[in-house]
């Protein structure tokens, strides 16, 4: 009714059934964020390394 899929779903039903894991949101947190806003930061040169 809600246009999920099976994983949607399961996922759903597993953490309406399930009790949170302790220390898990942090974990997610730390991974989806990062130390510099830019991503790529290490992969560029500085303009000065050309000369």
């Amino acid at each position: 009714m809600a246009g999920l899929g099976d994983r949607e779903f399961a996922l759903g039903a597993y953490v309406a059934t399930h009790d949170p894991i302790d220390g898990a949101d942090a974990v997610v947190l730390g991974a989806a964020s990062t130390a510099h806003p830019d991503p790529l930061v290490d992969a560029r040169g500085d303009p000065d390394d050309l000369i």
